[in-house]
């Protein structure tokens, strides 16, 4: 399953995107796995209090930290029904959402709205300093450095 959900994550996001959650094939500590049944859509999560994001309340909330679908399976609702789960299961919880903003993420920023998310904060070249540290190669940007935005959205408990 790891070596599976490692290779999704470099192809979806970037060569070397994986180390963020993974030393070797290792989850590194505070990451919590979610999966369908025929583990084709994977989501990433963690604790609030484990992640840098600026301005957010950490105490009862959990961050969306990653969430990637087979891209032989996309667009038949695997990813969506995995985070509708998601979202329910932690749904006494704020739930924040860090979403990488490029040519097509319009859908999965609807798709959250949808759901009820707020977006909080916009932050440009968000990666900038982190890609260039780590060597993460963007899809959209190529060779470090990432100058992709991020936007924060969250979902409030209720």
């Amino acid at each position: 399953m790891m070596e599976k959900l490692i290779s999704l994550i470099d192809s979806n996001f970037g060569k070397g995107y994986s180390s963020a959650y993974f030393e070797k094939e290792e989850l590194k500590s505070g990451y919590i796995i979610m999966s369908n049944d025929d583990q084709s859509a994977f989501a990433i999560f963690s604790e609030a209090k484990n992640n840098p994001y600026p301005n957010i309340d950490t105490t009862n909330s959990y961050v969306l930290n990653l969430a990637v679908v087979d891209k032989t399976m996309q667009g038949q609702g695997k990813a969506s029904e995995l985070l509708k789960l998601f979202f329910e299961q932690y749904s006494t919880y704020d739930i924040y959402i860090p979403l990488w903003i490029y040519d097509d993420s319009d859908k999965l920023m609807n798709f959250f709205i949808r759901q009820g998310a707020q977006l909080l904060q916009s932050f440009n070249e968000y990666w900038k300093e982190d890609s260039s540290a780590n060597g993460y190669e963007c899809l959209q940007c190529g060779a470090p450095p990432c100058l992709c935005r991020m936007d924060l959205y969250v979902i409030k408990a209720h």
